[in-house]
């Protein structure tokens, strides 16, 4: 094929199909067609188009493209099956491809989900974390203000017990200091007042 064009081997069939002959098509009926339907082969003398023609068909004839019945010719019925069974073969592979493609996709979409579940997992995770850390704390500041609170009594109670040793060793210095001053033994009995 030049710049898109098809070949005379391409038209001669595409004339063949569109005739639609039983008995076959003609060589001067497909020359008709090809010139009627393809503006560029009109450019072509008309020794050069019959020679390309001719020569299309008996290739098409030897690749089996072609079977001739007397002087006309038809589209092969073998040739018709093979390239059904290329087109499907072609089919299947592209579908193959396809679907070869669309599970790789899946794939990815699946990891990509399981990334996603991890990812929420972990920010969960680290949610209930934060959460157990909090109540945690607050349970600490809680204990820590009831301590507080019981400090308070207890702190009065200290107060009352620190006063009372207070007193207590003021009282033992008084008395050793009245130890160390008496004169006579019969002071003793004042010390126990």
């Amino acid at each position: 094929k030049k710049s898109g064009k098809p070949t005379y081997l391409e038209m001669v069939h595409d004339a063949i199909v569109s005739l639609k002959d039983r008995t076959g098509s003609s060589v001067p009926a497909i020359s008709k067609w090809v010139l009627a339907n393809n503006e560029h082969v009109k450019s072509a003398s008309s020794n050069t188009f019959k020679n390309r023609i001719t020569t299309s068909i008996k290739q098409g004839v030897k690749d089996g493209r072609f079977t001739k019945v007397k002087s006309s010719f038809k589209i092969n019925v073998e040739f018709v099956k093979k390239e059904k069974a290329a087109a499907r073969a072609k089919e299947a592979a592209k579908r193959k491809i396809e679907k070869q493609r669309q599970k790789e996709i899946d794939k990815a979409k699946q990891r990509k989900k399981m990334e996603a579940e991890k990812k929420k997992a972990v920010e969960e995770k680290k949610k209930a974390d934060e959460e157990k850390k909090k109540a945690d704390e607050e349970k600490k500041r809680k204990e820590k203000m009831l301590v507080k609170v019981l400090t308070a009594e207890e702190k009065a109670e200290a107060a009352q017990k620190k006063k009372r040793k207070e007193e207590a060793e003021a009282r033992r210095k008084y008395i050793e200091h009245q130890l160390r001053k008496r004169r006579y033994p019969i002071e003793d009995t004042k010390l126990h007042r």
